[in-house]
């Protein structure tokens, strides 16, 4: 799933690191969707996008972008094309 860009991982020395924010508890569908169209729209690297998935934002009513994703990934992914640097 990481080749293939349908999940965020970390470089860590010899091995990766797979943040948390982007598994659900959904057995079927156990990584949130549409993570290869965030990827691509963020504007930062992996590690900035963990940053911004993991803090409550006011634009998804104080839920983090992890939870907003569950929810409405379009709606996300539509954020994260608008953000700057200076909006993570």
């Amino acid at each position: 799933m990481a080749a293939d860009g349908r999940l965020i991982g970390l470089k860590d020395g010899r091995g990766w690191r797979f943040p948390t924010w982007q598994f659900t508890p959904d057995r079927a569908d156990p990584v949130l969707p549409d993570l290869d169209r965030l990827s691509q729209a963020f504007p930062g690297g992996e590690v900035s996008l963990s940053r911004w998935m993991t803090r409550p934002n006011i634009t998804f009513a104080g839920r983090t972008p992890a939870q907003e994703m569950a929810r409405d990934s379009a709606h996300v992914i539509t954020v994260a094309t608008g953000l700057t640097a200076a909006g993570w």
